[in-house]
This record gives C-alpha cells, sequence and structure tokens, in this order.
C-alpha cells in the first residue's frame, strides 16, 4: 500500500510542476499579435512600454502552486510533494531567493502539519523531517517557524537540532530576541560547540551579541574557539571590539604568531587604531608587525608608536614598518621617511641600532637598480 501511495504522490507532484511550466507558458508573448506600433508601445512621454519578454515565475507562486498537494491526499502523497517543493526552492532558480511573509507562514505550517502528523502507519522519515527543520529555520522567518525551530532546540534530535543551528540567523531565516535568547541558554549549557557558538551568538543577536561572545572569548585558552569569537565581534561592524579582542590574543600568545593570528579586517583596523592610545595602541602594532599588510590602513599609528611608545612598542613598530616595506603594503619613500625620522631621536642603543640596520635596508630597496654591464669584445 505504502508503494502506491508514493507513486500516487509522485504523481502529485509531478503535476505541480507541470503547473508552473504552465506559469511559464501563459507568460510568453502571442506571437499572433505581432509587435505593436511604437505609437502603441510607449504612453504619456515614455512612462509606460509593451512588455515583450517572459515574466519569470516568481518563489511565492510555486509554493502557491504546490500548497493544495501539502494539504491534501495521503500523508505519504504529501510527504512526496513536500520532498519536490523543497528540491525546487533548493535548486540553483530559487536557491538564494527571499521567501515573501505570507508565502513562508502558508509553507511552514503546511509543512509542519505534515512532518507532525499522528499518523502511525504513514510517518515522516527522518531523513524528511531534518531536512524541513533546516529549510524552515533557514529560508522561513514567520511566527510558525520560529516557534518550531525553538521546539527542535529543546526537544529534537541532534541531527534535527544541527539543521535548525545550521540556518538560524541566515539573511532569509528565523531569528529574533527569543530564538537569540534561546541560543545563548543552550550555549551556557554546552550544547553548541565552542566554535559554533560565536557565530551563531553574532548572527541570531547582532550587536546585542557583543557581550556574551567576549565573555566566551575570555573564558577560554582554545585558539580555534578564540579565533572563531574574535572574527563573530568583527562581524557586528563595532570597531571597538578589536580593543578586548586584542587583549586576549596577546594573553594567550596569539598576537605574535602570524598562523595564530585570526582574520583582521582591514578596515576595521584603521578605524579601531585611529584613537588608540597606550597599552591598546601597543597591541595594535604588535599585529601590525606579525600581520604586515594591516601595516597600510593605520600607517599614521605607527608613528605616532615610535614618538610616543616604549622601547619595546617602538622596536615593534620599526619592525611592522620593514616588514610592510619588504612585502610592498606601504611605499619604500614613506618607511624611510619614519624610520629615519625616529633615529634622529633615538636615545636607547639598541634600538638605534636596530633602527639603523632596518633603514639600511629599507633604502637598499628605494635604490636605482644597476644597468646590466655589457661585456666588451
Amino acid at each position: 500500500m505504502r508503494k502506491v501511495e508514493i507513486v500516487a504522490g509522485s504523481c502529485i507532484a509531478l503535476l505541480a510542476i507541470v503547473s508552473i511550466g504552465q506559469l511559464y507558458l501563459d507568460r510568453q508573448p502571442d506571437p499572433q499579435k505581432g509587435k505593436p506600433s511604437v505609437k502603441d508601445s510607449v504612453k504619456s512621454g515614455s512612462q509606460e512600454q509593451t512588455q515583450t519578454e517572459t515574466k519569470a515565475v516568481t518563489i511565492d507562486e510555486v509554493v502557491e502552486t504546490y500548497l493544495p498537494s501539502l494539504k491534501e491526499g495521503t500523508e505519504v502523497g504529501k510527504q512526496v510533494a513536500l520532498g519536490s517543493l523543497i528540491d525546487e526552492l533548493e535548486g540553483p532558480e530559487f536557491g538564494r531567493t527571499e521567501l515573501m511573509k505570507d508565502a513562508g507562514e502558508a509553507l511552514s505550517q503546511a509543512a509542519i502539519a505534515i512532518i507532525e502528523s499522528p499518523d502511525a502507519e504513514a510517518k515522516a522519515p527522518e531523513e524528511l523531517k531534518v531536512r524541513v527543520a533546516g529549510f524552515l529555520a533557514g529560508r522561513t522567518h514567520g511566527p510558525s517557524s520560529r516557534d518550531y525551530a525553538l521546539k527542535i532546540l529543546d526537544e529534537g534530535t541532534t541531527e534535527s537540532r544541527q539543521a535548525v543551528l545550521r540556518g538560524l540567523g541566515a539573511q532569509h531565516g528565523v531569528g529574533g530576541k527569543k530564538v537569540f535568547d534561546k541560543v545563548s541558554e543552550l550555549g551556557s549549557k554546552g550544547l553548541i560547540s565552542g566554535e559554533a557558538l560565536p557565530g551563531l551568538l553574532r548572527r541570531t543577536g547582532g550587536s546585542r551579541a557583543i557581550e556574551p561572545i567576549t565573555a566566551v572569548m575570555k573564558s577560554t585558552d582554545s585558539p580555534k574557539v578564540i579565533s572563531a569569537c574574535v572574527i563573530a565581534l568583527q562581524d557586528t561592524g563595532e570597531p571597538s571590539v578589536l580593543g578586548p579582542a586584542f587583549e586576549r590574543l596577546e594573553a594567550v600568545g596569539m598576537i605574535d604568531k602570524p598562523k595564530a593570528l585570526p582574520w583582521i579586517s582591514s578596515a576595521m583596523f584603521g578605524k579601531f587604531m585611529e584613537t588608540a592610545e597606550g597599552s591598546t595602541l601597543s597591541r595594535g602594532i604588535k599585529a601590525m608587525r606579525t600581520r604586515p599588510s594591516l601595516v597600510k590602513a593605520a600607517v599614521s599609528s605607527l608613528e605616532k608608536g615610535l614618538s610616543k611608545g616604549d622601547p619595546d612598542t617602538r622596536r615593534n613598530a620599526a619592525d611592522a614598518i620593514k616588514k610592510a616595506v619588504v612585502g610592498k603594503f606601504i611605499d619604500a619613500k614613506r618607511g624611510e621617511e619614519l624610520l629615519a625620522g625616529r633615529l634622529s631621536v633615538e636615545t636607547e642603543p639598541v634600538l638605534k641600532a636596530e633602527l639603523t640596520g632596518g633603514l639600511e635596508q629599507v633604502r637598499g630597496m628605494t635604490a636605482e637598480p644597476k644597468a646590466p654591464e655589457t661585456k666588451q669584445q
């Protein structure tokens, strides 16, 4: 009996697909009408033009076409139709398209009714349940999807919970304060991995996630978790988050290691360094020494570090300038000016010797290359 129901459901899904195809055909221009005249094509200046191209079927129309198949017929038939609809919506044409609120809510209610059906003989397969949970969390954002996502996070299987977590906070997915609070709760219970938690907090909480992400970052020595926190903090768009981020990176020794230092936004770094002073300035300069590509965004901070910093900060600044010149992130002439200016007033003997060596290396890069000598015959 179940095989018969599956075949019937497949036929229903096929009819829905055929209906979608008919939508395309109905929108083709009628060749018997011929081309409109210029007089007919343009009205009121050029405000109204005759449309001759095919109008694409919208994602909401696809959902509307499938809805009868999701609400009527056998449970197995509904399941087959639901799987076919998700195939369509996850395909190349609609995979990145937003569902309007009404269509998304209608789909959510129908999908949840199918996979939560009490019919014991036609229970939805676990694979379909996981797939639907992930799709609703990542592609719809109505109250039904939100409440179902929260239910899955509390009561669902490990697979369905992971599917929901992957979708939460997506551009067109479930979000909001209730979801953020639930993610925070699960994170505090250790039910979300340390590497995944910072991104989830940021996606569901936005700027209000800064404090809990910072707390996670300060509570661990794991380089992977700290890196995830630093990246999530920057994704909030607040330059000030780099302060506690660099402080933690320095405390665990990651700020001095090129392979351990996580991604840093150059644009955000430049804004952050505009007001950096004291230890904050020193940490920023350390980051530039480790990753010279950041120098281009904050050259003036290196100049400040050379003139106001303690000997270690001045040494780090000089080293960052030299590395940036070698890496061609700043002009060699500019690097020479910065180092020569500091050398003329530096009094610390060891640092003065290092500045001299660095200046000579930079000057060597600015010298004009000699033309190759020609051999005399």
